[in-house]
């Protein structure tokens, strides 16, 4: 029995991202992915490669959709309590920004509504309305400001997580990024979000 035209693509759009998964997990970094050596893990010819995806940055775009996915899950919604555990809750988004210059570069290219990226745009968007939802809960128990409306309040955050994210891969040469960006990140969140 022969699989249907559509599951065919499918099975081959997940074999090229399973090569480049491997192929970052080899080699320790998204910089070091090379077209040529995904559709050569693949098994595919390299026409078929731009047929799933215009150019190698709108895979790096989905990867980093996946990556800043598993770091959003990784943090239980239960155990956020006050601000720092906000800012602890960000850390891990954070440090898959900005782990790689190219992965922050995809947020931004293909971060937008009119991204053709839109596994990267539904991921940043599902990371805005878990912080709006953890946000509105702790408004209710007096843990963050109450005068400005949680998805204002979110909207606030995921900007400041994107300003640390930019701001630590811009620092002065031989910095600490993960460093810089954890503490700029910290000092914005928690003044935005001070109950007082």
């Amino acid at each position: 029995m022969t699989r249907a035209p559509q599951q065919r693509r499918l099975d081959t759009r997940e074999r090229l991202l399973d090569a480049a998964r491997a192929i970052v997990a080899e080699r320790g970094c998204v910089a070091a992915l090379r077209t040529e050596d995904v559709v050569a893990a693949a098994g595919v010819a390299k026409g078929t490669f731009f047929s799933h995806f215009p150019d190698k940055e709108h895979l790096l775009a989905v990867l980093t959709a996946e990556r800043l996915r598993a770091a959003r899950e990784s943090v239980v919604a239960g155990a956020v309590v006050d601000v720092a555990q906000i800012v602890s809750s960000l850390l891990p988004i954070l440090a898959e920004m900005i782990a790689e210059p190219a992965m922050m570069s995809a947020v931004v290219r293909f971060g937008g509504p009119a991204s053709a990226v839109i596994d990267l745009y539904d991921e940043l968007c599902a990371q805005q309305a878990h912080l709006q939802t953890v946000l509105a809960i702790l408004q209710v128990h007096g843990r963050v400001r109450a005068d400005v409306d949680a998805s204002l309040l979110a909207e606030g955050v995921q900007g400041f997580l994107f300003h640390a994210a930019i701001s630590a891969l811009c620092g002065p040469p031989g910095t600490d990024v993960q460093a810089r960006g954890r503490t700029l990140l910290s000092s914005l969140v928690t003044a935005w979000l001070h109950p007082d």
